[in-house]
């Protein structure tokens, strides 16, 4: 077995995120690392699941059902209770999403999680830079906020922190804190007082497109120099990476383009092949 894996929950509308994530991890050599894909209110075909003989593909078990939770909060909180599970048999596994893009090989970052002891995680490019600008300050009940110092792409966990990832999902049964995936995370690292490996954002997600201007030679995709890890969001669907185009910045529409052609790269030209619902965009 494998010393490390990556867990994800995906819907049918995820799949060519979840098909492009599976052929991303194999083509930049991370074949090593155990691949877990939660199934949310849908199945798949066994003969494409055949085509992954090293995936795990799971339904959502029902021991994790709660009442009145849309599929999107399945989405969110199954990969990291299923987490504190893997936990049991990893040396490390990241946590991530169907709409998360390898772009690299980065098992250095699991490795040095398991050295370190302190999960790998990345600035938030929209939030803060320390706990002392979340709010509130104090104890529960806390309160959803963009204002935290932490993204979960990546979210690289070793078996020291199952306790962490447990408290973010008790956030979930008070009904004076209830919380995102992503805020939980940070008061839980907060309420554990957990160090963190941090990686650069921009790096690893680049939500705001408009701060740069990517780079594409072959399947190395670099933003200032740096090599780009990931990339976050549904840009194999045209309206999708229109919708967050910023005016009159041709950063922005330069970078959506080369990631819908990522997207399409590891759909329509890699071993496993999903064309149904993947667009080829010409940034119009």
């Amino acid at each position: 077995m494998a010393r490390y894996a990556i867990v994800f929950s995906t819907t049918a509308g995820y799949m060519p995120g979840t098909n492009g994530l599976l052929n991303a991890l194999e083509h930049y050599g991370m074949g090593h690392i155990d691949p877990y894909v939660i199934l949310v209110n849908f199945d798949l075909p066994q003969e494409y699941k055949d085509q992954w003989p090293k995936v795990t593909f799971e339904a959502l078990e029902p021991s994790f059902w709660q009442p009145g939770m849309n599929a999107g909060w399945y989405c969110r909180f199954a990969p990291p209770n299923r987490a504190i599970e893997l936990l049991n048999e990893y040396d490390a596994v990241q946590i991530s999403g169907a709409d998360v893009c390898p772009l690299n090989d980065y098992t250095e970052w699991f490795d040095l999680a398991v050295k370190t002891h302190n999960p790998v995680l990345s600035t938030n490019e929209q939030g803060c830079a320390d706990y002392s600008r979340m709010t509130p300050k104090g104890e529960h009940p806390y309160v959803h906020t963009w204002m935290i110092p932490y993204a979960d792409i990546p979210a690289i966990f070793t078996p020291s922190h199952r306790g962490l990832l447990a408290t973010n999902f008790d956030y979930q049964k008070r009904d004076d804190c209830r919380l995102s995936w992503m805020d939980g995370l940070n008061y839980a690292l907060r309420d554990w007082d957990q160090e963190v490996n941090v990686v650069p954002g921009n790096l690893w997600v680049l939500n705001l497109s408009s701060q740069g201007k990517i780079l594409r030679e072959g399947d190395v995709i670099s933003l200032n120099g740096e090599r780009m890890n990931s990339f976050h969001r549904k840009h194999w669907i045209a309206a999708y990476a229109r919708k967050y185009l910023a005016p009159a910045n041709e950063n922005c529409k330069h970078n959506h383009l080369i990631f819908n052609q990522m997207w399409n790269f590891f759909n329509r030209e890699c071993r496993v092949k999903w064309t149904e619902g993947v667009d080829e965009w010409d940034g119009k």
